[in-house]
């Protein structure tokens, strides 16, 4: 199958590849990490997730989980998926709703690898834009390319990214992460960031 469909082609004019927001989102993700951890175990890497297959979008497959939510895994990556449909993601995408009522958003993930995630451009669905919130600590690092610079960032801290562009990871260890798609370019989030100041989500 010839996967380049689903992809958009990168964008020609200069934009932002990416910047570190001051945000802190207090939250106990511990139930939420503990589930990511689960569903990797046992529906990921036994490809348990494939019997409740609900439908593809873009090049990803999405299964519904037991007990509810769903997952979004790759076909050609054995392991990243997200996972997603949790009432406490429900809960932070209705906080940032509030936040920033200028911007619209895909429904907020929990995103789950071991290893490196190759470059791609995101579907077109996913948005523009995505935040990138580390709930572990693991040394990888990431990049996005651009015509002329890459922006490379570490895991250490909040990340906004531009998924219109080529980006990808490199990894190996357990790296959980919190995800929300923004709609909107890189430039224009910054902006709404930039005018808050310190953004505290809770």
């Amino acid at each position: 199958m010839d996967k380049t469909r689903y992809y958009r082609t990168a964008e020609t004019e200069k934009s932002i590849l990416g910047f570190y927001p001051n945000l802190t989102i207090k939250f106990d993700w511990t139930k939420l990490v503990k589930q990511a951890r689960t569903v990797a175990q046992h529906y990921v890497r036994t490809d348990k997730f494939k019997d409740n297959l609900s439908y593809l979008y873009g090049p990803s497959q999405v299964s519904d989980l037991p007990g509810g939510g769903w997952i979004s895994k790759q076909a050609d990556s054995y392991d990243f998926f997200v996972m997603g449909g949790y009432p406490d993601l429900n809960y932070l995408s209705e906080q940032f709703a509030q936040t920033f009522p200028e911007l619209t958003f895909s429904p907020p993930t929990i995103g789950y690898s071991t290893k490196d995630i190759p470059e791609h451009i995101d579907y077109e669905g996913n948005g523009l834009s995505s935040l990138i919130f580390p709930l572990n600590a693991v040394d990888s690092h990431g990049r996005v390319v651009g015509d002329d610079e890459t922006f490379e960032y570490t895991f250490d801290k909040p990340v906004i990214i531009n998924i219109n562009r080529l980006h990808g990871v490199t990894n190996n260890q357990e790296r959980i992460c919190f995800c929300i798609h923004f709609h909107q370019t890189v430039s224009q989030v910054k902006e709404s960031f930039d005018r808050l100041g310190q953004v505290v989500i809770q």
